[in-house]
């Protein structure tokens, strides 16, 4: 089974290689020195003790030959020791020779001991010339020993110069080896240097790209896998270990891709989930909300109608509580201008009789006051019909109805409603409500709650005009429609106050009908109350209308007319007689009208009440009527 390859064994490998590389540039300069070290020893122990015992033994044969030439007499002693000295010189020198030569070649042995053969014959024919010098008389033999030694002198000079050019060769190419050697070592120390930061970048590079840059690249995959880059993927193929991991770091992607489309797919489900229950929620809220302010409109709506109600069922001053109406249902409907107008069908005229205005919005109740009804056709039609006029967009009303658009332009009107409003189940007007800033469609409840304005508005008028009916019936004779006993006291109290407060005069006229009881009993009682009615009649002809008028008994009459002195009594007689005696002319009715009066005068400068001048005036009167029973026509004055 074959070892699967890890990136330790690779880098075990690469730095055994390197430390065996190593190793042996080491081992190659340890051997390069030491054999460096052998060379200069042998040269040091051998060669040059050799070449220098060759060089003094040369000297030492050259020396012996100059002294053993020269050499005759015995008795030279100092010669004598001179020479027997270089003889040592020269066998001690020929010894050490060959004991340095023991170390050379065959060769070098051989040229050594003959060396050492021949300078010990020389030394021994030296020797025997002394001898022979010693014994004398033997100069034949002495001369021809002589030339033997200068022959073996100058063969052995020969052989010395040959082995000193021998050894000068042999001491050159050991220097030249050494230097070689040195040269060798330096180099290989260079290369193996150089060799070393070779393997050593070499296995650096190797690591940057075997694990270095595998490491970064899984840096940089785990960086753009944080940021969200799920479909990166590592791609390099080492086969070491940084591979598998780029192998888990691409199934933990994949996984992490799969689990985010997962969480996605989730996310995407429970947020459409969530989106349609908040769109639900949103509906039932916004749902939830018209209904709250629908409620919340309604309860306004029921609350103002209910003030508005209470409002126009108790307030004092009507008027002031439909203005006070018609801001409120304005306020709540959201428009910006709420009027009221009333037909008058006697004159054909429609009058803008209350109107409220927004804030920022012009009253316009000035231009409204009196218009003519023939006018605004298409709107009176309309009312007639009881139909309600509504329109978000006045610029969108019927051509036929051009009058009431330009009229509702020139007011400022963008949109507007309009509902009659009947009195006693009769169209007495309408109530309209304006928007004079955007034209807009009004909300459906808007026309309900203006018909039900419209129709409390109407009642309000209806019970308006009724109370006033019952009062005009409190304080006014129903048979002749003049004031009655306390309705004349209660008038005349205020009118007293005023005529005291600027002094003026006034006169009392009190006045009772002749005759009554006798037209009732000819005639009947209608022609008594015809003739009530027309003396009423004369009464309100003959005084101002500013003058108080007044039935207070059965065939009574009082007239309190201000700012009139006692100077007009006879004025104000002499017209109600004109229009009595005008009356009685006529012949309309089967009865003569007679009347006794009676009349007070008030002086500002000695005030009474009205009681006072009454009972003046009604003595007067009684006095005139006896009187005319006696035929006394003239009538009494009282200052």
């Amino acid at each position: 089974m074959a070892t699967k390859r890890t990136l330790r064994n690779k880098l075990t490998l690469a730095f055994l290689t390197v430390f065996l590389v190593t190793g042996f540039l080491a081992f190659f300069v340890l051997y390069t020195y030491h054999r460096t070290g052998e060379e200069v020893s042998v040269m040091t122990e051998d060669v040059i003790p050799g070449a220098l015992a060759l060089v003094d033994l040369k000297a030492e044969l050259a020396a012996l030959g100059s002294e053993f030439d020269g050499f005759q007499d015995t008795g030279d002693t100092t010669r004598l020791r001179r020479l027997t000295g270089c003889l040592a010189a020269i066998r001690r020198s020929a010894e050490v020779y060959t004991t340095h030569e023991t170390g050379a070649g065959r060769g070098g042995r051989r040229a050594a001991r003959d060396l050492e053969e021949r300078a010990k014959h020389i030394v021994s024919l030296a020797e025997q010339g002394l001898s022979l010098t010693q014994e004398g008389g033997r100069q034949v033999e002495l001369g021809s020993l002589q030339r033997r030694i200068r022959v073996e002198r100058e063969v052995l000079a020969a052989l010395l110069d040959e082995r000193v050019q021998v050894h000068m060769r042999e001491l050159a190419d050991p220097a030249e080896s050494v230097h070689k050697s040195i040269i060798f070592g330096v180099r290989s120390i260079w290369m193996g240097v150089i060799t070393a930061l070779l393997l050593a970048f070499a296995a650096a590079f190797y690591m940057a790209n075997s694990v270095v840059k595998p490491i970064h690249s899984l840096h940089h995959g785990s960086q753009r896998l944080g940021s969200g880059e799920l479909a990166f993927r590592l791609d390099f193929k080492t086969g070491y270990e940084i591979e598998q991991l780029a192998e888990e770091f691409n199934r933990m992607a994949d996984r992490l891709s799969r689990l985010y489309s997962s969480l996605e797919r989730k996310v995407a489900e429970r947020t459409a989930r969530l989106s349609k229950t908040v769109k639900e929620l949103e509906t039932e809220v916004t749902e939830r909300k018209r209904v709250e302010a629908a409620i919340k409109r309604r309860l306004g709506f029921e609350k103002t109608i209910s003030v508005i109600s209470s409002r126009l069922l108790s307030s004092p001053d009507f008027e002031g509580a439909i203005n006070a109406s018609l801001r409120d249902i304005g306020r709540l409907t959201g428009g910006s201008r709420a009027y009221v107008s009333l037909f008058d069908e006697g004159n054909g005229r429609i009058s803008n009789t209350h109107e409220w205005c927004a804030a920022g919005v012009r009253p316009r109740i000035a231009n409204l006051g009196d218009i003519p009804a023939g006018g605004n056709a298409w709107w009176m039609t309309k009312l007639r019909s009881g139909e309600t006029i509504q329109f978000e967009d006045i610029s969108t009303m019927p051509p036929e109805a051009r009058a009431e658009k330009e009229l509702l332009e020139s007011i400022d009107a963008k949109s507007l409603i309009v509902i009659p409003l009947a009195i006693r189940g009769e169209l007495s007007g309408f109530v309209g409500f304006h928007n004079a800033f955007e034209t807009g469609e009004w909300e459906g409840q808007d026309s309900t709650i203006l018909q039900l304005f419209s129709d409390i508005l109407g009642s309000a008028f209806e019970r308006r005009r009724a109370e006033e009916r019952l009062r005009s019936m409190s304080i006014h004779d129903e048979l002749t429609g003049l004031y009655n006993r306390r309705g004349f006291f209660a008038v005349t109290q205020e009118r007293l106050k005023l005529v005291k407060r600027e002094r003026k005069e006034s006169l009392l006229l009190f006045s009772d009908l002749d005759g009554l009881k006798q037209i009732n009993d000819t005639f009947g009682h209608h022609e008594g109350d015809r003739a009530l009615i027309e003396t009423a009649n004369i009464l309100k002809e003959s005084f101002r209308e500013s003058d108080i008028k007044a039935r207070i008994g059965g065939d009574e009459f009082a007239v309190f007319a201000t700012g009139a002195g006692i100077d007009c009594c006879k004025l104000l007689l002499a017209k109600l007689d004109e229009r009595l005696r005008v009356h009685n002319l006529r012949g309309k009715y089967p009865f003569r009208l007679s009347l006794s009066t009676g009349i007070a005068c008030y002086d500002p400068e000695s005030p009474c009440s009205i009681d006072e001048l009454l009972t003046r005036a009604d003595a007067l009167m009684y006095k005139q009527k006896q009187e005319k029973k006696a035929r006394i026509s003239s009538p009494q004055v009282s200052g």
